[in-house]
């Protein structure tokens, strides 16, 4: 099989390299999603909201009482360090903004963490960390960065981008894959209309308007919008070639280890790792670019903590899973896992390397009990963009989930505003 796919795959990188605007209008933002070697199993959502089907932002609506919990482990057996969060406010850019905290918070900005708990009855020990933050605590939506500090408070262990927004407009949005014609099994395309914005609103925002659209809540995919298509007296409209379009991507693979024992699913054996945790090599992957779309592998990167023996938090143990991408020869670029899973894990740490011997790219990694998706993208050599299409294809079928971000920033005000958010 050929590991660089079809010529449509090809057409399809050329256009994205040749027209920008394919893969966004205006520069995207880079939210500084980060965690350290010793953190694992982080996860951020709405307290008390069911297990979603799909990854999600970190999002809390201005005014309500809606709060976010975060949670997480630190490896390792170094006792129970009282770790400590700093907030602060950024753009849309993910720049920080030169408010004073008491502008946009109405507590403080920094505190220490609840104390931790300890894992119980594991072969990895760990610390389990969970923060609460509600939405009174914020007076202005926009963008914030959540950094989680070690005891000393001078080294960073953790960064979570979160978003509190307010729904001053109303967007409205559909995805469709109608995009470039007979290239189209390789695009999807998110057309955006945004109401309630009069012609007055408009003229005192200027240019202090900005509409991103992201793909399955993973900021590095993040596109501005740039200007629309259509004016009315009562909104904006993004359709054509000023609408959103993205890779339509693929599915992504699945392993399920919730115990020591199994029943393990994607699992092909287990060994006894180097660590001294229990090994478990993942059923070899064959790059799949040009295959046809496979309605079974209809997932989004998913991650879902949980053990049969216990309490997830504290009981849930580490495994150490071996991923294996067969290739004949190695590529010219980085091949890296995408998933929940590896959110907050820095490239390099999920950069898979090349066996001569096996001919396959490979990495093992520690990831806590439970159920994850992965996929493998490729970024091609003297890119900064990763790709799915020479891996694991792009195919219009493929499910997404997008959202879509207004912010907002009138003459008289110092830092811009979350003024809406949809997801489709």
């Amino acid at each position: 099989m050929n590991p660089f796919g079809t010529l449509r795959s090809v057409l399809l990188g050329l256009l994205l390299l040749l027209f920008p605007s394919l893969l966004l209008a205006g520069v995207p933002p880079e939210a500084p999603t980060w965690s350290a070697p010793e953190v694992g199993a982080v996860t951020c959502g709405l307290e008390g909201q069911q297990p979603y089907s799909h990854p999600q932002l970190c999002l809390l609506r201005l005014g309500s009482q809606e709060v976010l919990q975060l949670s997480f482990d630190l490896l390792g057996g170094q006792g129970a360090p009282l770790l400590s969060y700093r907030l602060r406010l950024c753009g849309p850019d993910w720049r920080a903004s030169e408010l004073y905290a008491s502008e946009y918070l109405s507590g403080a900005d920094s505190d220490q963490l609840p104390p931790p708990r300890p894992s119980v009855g594991t072969l990895q020990p760990y610390q389990h960390y969970e923060l609460a933050l509600g939405a009174q605590l914020f007076q202005s939506s926009g963008n914030y960065l959540l950094e989680i500090l070690d005891e000393s408070g001078e080294r960073s262990l953790l960064r979570v981008p979160l978003s509190v927004y307010e729904q001053r407009l109303r967007l409205e949005g559909r995805v469709t894959p109608d995009a470039w014609g007979e290239l189209r099994g390789g695009l999807q395309q998110v057309e955006v209309e945004l109401r309630g914005l009069g012609l007055a609103d408009r003229a005192a925002l200027g240019e202090g308007l900005q509409l991103f659209v992201i793909q399955d809540s993973r900021w590095e995919t993040a596109q501005r919008l740039g200007q629309p298509s259509d004016e009315g007296a009562d909104g904006l409209s993004y359709r054509g070639s000023a609408a959103a379009r993205f890779a339509a991507g693929s599915g992504y693979y699945r392993v399920e280890h919730r115990s020591d024992r199994g029943p393990f699913q994607g699992v092909g054996a287990s060994y006894s790792s180097a660590t001294g945790l229990l090994g478990l090599e993942l059923h070899p992957r064959q790059p799949r670019g040009g295959q046809p779309f496979s309605y079974e592998e209809q997932r989004q990167g998913l991650q879902l903590l949980s053990t049969l023996r216990g309490e997830s938090a504290t009981e849930g143990d580490y495994h150490e899973l071996s991923f294996r991408l067969q290739c004949p020869e190695p590529l010219a670029g980085q091949v890296y896992l995408e998933g929940e899973a590896f959110r907050y894990m820095p490239l390099e740490r999920r950069e898979l390397r090349y066996d001569t011997a096996t001919r396959s790219y490979q990495l093992a990694l520690p990831l806590k009990q439970g159920y994850q998706e992965y996929q493998f993208v490729y970024r091609p050599e003297g890119s900064d963009r990763l790709e799915t299409a020479t891996l694991m294809g792009d195919h219009y079928q493929t499910e997404h989930h997008y959202t879509v971000l207004a912010y907002a920033r009138s003459h008289t005000d110092r830092t811009p505003h979350l003024w809406a958010v949809l997801q489709l």
